[in-house]
């Protein structure tokens, strides 16, 4: 199992169609840097899915959900371009 220090929610709708070169260059120009043990969440512009980019210290980790339920709750609000989420608060925009 990986552990995870600290989880930042991106605010904003990113393409998923983009990989993991594009993530981590969002995340350096948005964020004050890219920290190991830090998990980062982006959703899609219809907040069906999401996806997890992890970096565990030694490599990055890209994975990617679809829900099957609708889709994930309180993504509407504007907030800042990166925040940091608790791992409750995540669990919440999850059905």
């Amino acid at each position: 199992m990986i552990p995870i220090n600290h989880i930042w929610l991106s605010t904003a709708p990113m393409d998923m169609r983009c990989g993991s070169g594009k993530l981590l260059a969002h995340i350096i120009t948005q964020h004050q840097g890219f920290r190991p043990h830090c998990a980062y969440l982006f959703y899609n512009k219809t907040g069906t899915r999401l996806k997890v980019f992890i970096h565990d210290g030694l490599g990055v980790w890209l994975c990617s959900r679809q829900l099957d339920d609708s889709k994930f709750h309180g993504l509407t609000k504007p907030l800042t371009p990166l925040k940091s989420a608790s791992a409750s608060t995540v669990s919440n925009l999850m059905p």
